[in-house]
Formats: structure tokens, sequence, C-alpha cells
């Protein structure tokens, strides 16, 4: 209730890009095969280290507020991977632009997000998938993974943009990430309020023809009484 969708791109759409060998801004489109699913998705997996690629830019919508903090939030699937005997970890996290610049926070730094140290000293490739989130209301975010919060930003505004972000710094053989999913969404206060209005409105309907019942319900003794 409330919350609206202004982008979003899936695994069908990760597809086409591999399938046609397309990148998704800087990020390579991949095809992880993982206990018999195929996922598609993009981002990078090396055995030498990657400074940071982004995502294309993508426009924030923003909806009705009535006096309260604007929310988005952007939910992101992503996949994490190792190759056999390899380790190394795996930066992962979000640019929010105003006017063409970078939002920075208040120790000035632009780029937010988490980093997943990876080990596997098995004999065949391993995945591990996690669902990050990048909320934001008014000008704070807060980053969850898999509903845990694992930090909290005060950020320059108006946000205008953002660009996900993947850095690799192997240790040992290939490690990397896809992203496969992402979803941005916007929470519009003018659906809460019309939603409580309406449902205020059904309550005193309601509460009305109770009322009405009842005072038949008395006038209906009142003259059984007098007849008596």
């Amino acid at each position: 209730m409330g919350w609206k969708t202004f982008y979003k791109v899936d695994q069908s759409y990760f597809n086409t890009l591999y399938t046609n060998a397309q990148l998704w801004g800087d990020l390579i489109s991949y095809k992880l095969t993982w206990q018999g699913i195929d996922y598609y998705g993009a981002g990078y997996f090396s055995n030498t280290s990657v400074l940071y690629k982004f995502s294309p830019k993508i426009n924030i919508t923003w909806g009705s507020v009535f006096f309260q903090a604007p929310k988005i939030r952007i939910t992101t699937k992503v996949a994490y991977m190792a190759d056999a005997q390899s380790s190394g970890s795996v930066d992962y996290g979000i640019v929010f632009y105003k006017d063409g610049d970078t939002a920075k926070d208040t120790a000035g730094n632009d780029l937010h997000g988490i980093t997943n140290n990876l080990s596997n000293t098995g004999s065949t490739l391993a995945a591990d998938f996690k669902v990050v989130v990048y909320e934001v209301e008014g000008n704070t975010l807060k980053v969850y993974v898999d509903g845990t919060q694992y930090g909290s930003y005060q950020l320059e505004t108006p946000l205008t943009s953002f660009r996900l972000a993947i850095s690799l710094q192997p240790t040992a053989g290939w490690v990397g990430m896809i992203i496969y999913e992402v979803e941005a969404q916007y929470y519009d206060y003018m659906e809460d309020l019309m939603v409580n209005m309406m449902n205020m409105m059904n309550t005193m309907m309601w509460a009305f023809i109770a009322l009405m019942v009842i005072n038949m319900i008395i006038s209906l003794f009142k003259r059984g009484g007098e007849k008596k």
C-alpha cells in the first residue's frame, strides 16, 4: 500500500542482454547456473582487481509527500560467486546524484554499501544469494542485507538519480557477483491518504447503518409496549 514502482529489471531483461552480449552500464551480462537453475544478471567475475564498475544511471521518481519526508527504496537481488579454491572480497554499493554531481554524506563519501568476504575451499564454484535494499527517507540512507540494517548515512539533497556499483579484490582465483533483479519504488502518501479516507468512510457508513438498525429495533419495542 503506497509503494509504486518506477524502475524494474529482472532476469528476463538480463537474459536478453546476455543473449545479445550487451553491457548494463559498465557491467557485463552473465548466466550463472546454480543447482540446476539459470540466473541471468549483470556484474563482474575476475581473478584480478576491478575498480568500481557501474550500472546505468537511473532517474528517481518521488511521490506525493503531504508534509512527510519523501521515501524511496531500491531492492536488489544479487549472487556472490567464488570459483573453486578462490578467495577475495566484493564491494557492492550505490551512488546517488544531485544536479549532476554525486550526493555526499557528512563525511564526504558518495558511495555506500557493503563488503562481502568470499572463501571457497571446495572443488566447484560456490554461490551465495542476498537481497540488498537501499532505502531513503528524507535525506537518510539506510542499507539492509536480508532484512538486517548495515548502515545509516545523511546525504545531500535533492536526490535525482542513482547508480549501483561493484568492485572486486581477489586474493586467489576468481571471485565476483551479479545483480539479477532491481526494483526501485517511491512511497505515495496520496494513496495512503485516499485509502485511509475510504476506510474511514466505510467505517462511518457501517456505524451509521448499525445505528439506524438499533433505532428501528428500539422503535419497534416502544410500539409493542404501547399496544399492551
